[in-house]
């Protein structure tokens, strides 16, 4: 990756599949043996990332560029996204998070997608992905 823009933009089609980054919350429900529903609360998310590469400085995205497209995607429409990203080694270990981007989605449909371009990498060796640290919605 190094100091250079990356030539792939980052794409971001959907926030929340397969679950929400954070945390998430389920259910689902089993018959108990009198015939009854049992429901169950099904916890799951990703824990944060907080092992950095030692000397890796974070994304730097301030020059980069935000597009949106109203298909192809499965983002919601009518949500402010708060969107952070790191690089990435083959040890699974990562850069310091990039600074917070501010993304609004107009309302209208469903199937959003963000991508960003023109990120600034690290410059270390062996960095060779990028992944989204936060994807955040509020209304």
């Amino acid at each position: 990756m190094g100091a250079v823009s990356s030539p792939i933009p980052l794409l971001f089609a959907d926030a929340l599949y397969p679950r929400e980054f954070t945390f998430d919350l389920a259910q689902s429900y089993t018959t108990g043996e009198d015939g009854k529903p049992l429901a169950q609360a099904i916890v799951s998310g990703e824990l944060p990332i907080n092992k950095f590469i030692p000397g890796c400085g974070a994304p730097d995205m301030k020059h980069g560029t935000i597009s949106q497209a109203t298909t192809g995607g499965y983002i919601v429409g009518g949500k402010t996204y708060r969107i952070q990203v790191c690089a990435g080694n083959v040890y699974n270990a990562h850069s310091a998070p990039s600074d917070i981007l501010i993304v609004q989605v107009p309302s209208g449909t469903d199937t959003n997608t963000i991508t960003l371009s023109g990120i600034k990498w690290p410059a270390i060796d062996g960095l060779s992905q990028a992944r989204c640290s936060h994807l955040i919605s509020t209304t």
